[in-house]
């Protein structure tokens, strides 16, 4: 009866009705022992439905069953990278690296890639506080660090251009 309710949540996320299958999450949650895959199946419903701060909350519970959890953990670095918590973003990307350490894995890959682009805007904050303290010479060296760790934003091109002029 229980996996039914699982079956029907799963079947209305796949038609987009994100509301009612967690419904139908709830529904199991409440009547059978939790487990990773339903406060996952929680999480990435709530994400969808713009609550934040639940889908955190459950991607947290399935890191307390399944500490290396990659879905969860990739989910909790992006939740903290939206909220602009910087440090605690390129903190669980850096435990994901650890615990895929093959560089040619698409898991590492990515997350390098993430942890690179949070580098970036930080380098790139620093380069915009040098320029406001006219140090121009550190402002560019802070955005050319900011290219070479995400060369997709173009606004540090941009704002060597602001420094150049």
């Amino acid at each position: 009866m229980e996996n039914a309710k699982i079956n029907q949540g799963d079947k209305l996320y796949g038609e987009g009705k994100t509301f009612e299958a967690l419904q139908c999450y709830y529904d199991y949650l409440w009547a059978e022992k939790p487990t990773a895959g339903i406060y996952l199946k929680i999480a990435n419903c709530n994400k969808l439905l713009n609550d934040i701060e639940n889908a955190f909350e459950y991607y947290e519970k399935v890191l307390e069953i399944e500490p290396e959890n990659i879905e969860a953990l990739f989910n909790i670095a992006d939740t903290y990278r939206r909220l602009n918590k910087i440090e605690n973003s390129a903190e669980t990307y850096n435990k994901i690296l650890t615990l895929y350490p093959d560089t040619q894995s698409s898991i590492h890959q990515s997350a390098t890639k993430y942890k690179n682009e949070i580098k970036s805007i930080v380098m790139s904050k620093i380069g915009v506080n040098s320029l406001k303290q006219k140090n121009y010479d550190t402002a560019i060296l802070n955005f050319k660090e900011a290219i070479d760790l995400n060369p997709d934003d173009h606004k540090n091109y941009s704002n060597i251009g602001v420094v150049c002029n």
